[in-house]
């Protein structure tokens, strides 16, 4: 019996090993990506050139490769930038200007960029002090976001969106506030009495 015991905690510790391992080498790696794209720096000029066109010249001469919807971004909107010792953010930032285009570098170099998800429809459903709140996330062009998790700030209560972007969460106060993640983007926050006293 002390046997069977023994061998139980040499596995949970082993596994507790590898996991911390992991978790050690995740956090390496993006360390490194976050150290690569704040080092590495470019000299670009180009003149009414489409984004596309200038993220390739950025792949060829570097190991960043980009990831983005055709849907949700437009890369073929013509830009002109003259960049001397600029850092793949600051070229981003001015290619991406005024567009409400958000970017963030992930492990082995991938940049993912995407649109800012846009809140809408949240509607109350009073229940004496208590509410269930009801909406759709969706991004900047009305595509629907599925997979962005919601949570009501402070607690462990949330949802996710369905396939539809859409989302229902109860036993919620008129004061809380929600918060909206989802990977590659910035987390939002939507406090309710300011949402409803417009």
């Amino acid at each position: 019996m002390n046997t069977f015991l023994h061998c139980r905690r040499v596995k949970k510790l082993l596994l507790m090993m590898k996991l911390t391992t992991v978790l050690f080498l995740i956090g390496l790696m993006q360390v490194s990506a976050t150290d690569y794209s704040q080092t590495t720096k470019f000299t670009i000029e180009v003149e009414n050139k489409q984004i596309i066109d200038v993220l390739k010249e950025i792949e060829e001469s570097s190991n960043f490769r980009f990831f983005y919807i055709r849907e949700q971004v437009n890369v073929e909107k013509q830009v002109s930038l003259k960049a001397r010792d600029a850092t793949v953010n600051e070229i981003l930032d001015e290619i991406f200007s005024g567009q409400h285009i958000e970017y963030n570098v992930m492990q082995d170099n991938l940049i993912l960029i995407s649109t800012s998800p846009n809140i809408v429809e949240l509607a109350p459903i009073a229940t004496q002090q208590h509410r269930t709140v009801f909406g759709k996330v969706t991004d900047r062009s009305g595509i629907p976001l599925p997979g962005v998790t919601i949570v009501i700030k402070g607690t462990t209560q949330g949802t996710i969106t369905n396939g539809n972007g859409e989302y229902i969460i109860t036993d919620i106060t008129e004061n809380s506030t929600l918060q909206f993640s989802f990977i590659g983007m910035k987390s939002q926050e939507v406090t309710l009495r300011k949402q409803y006293s417009k």
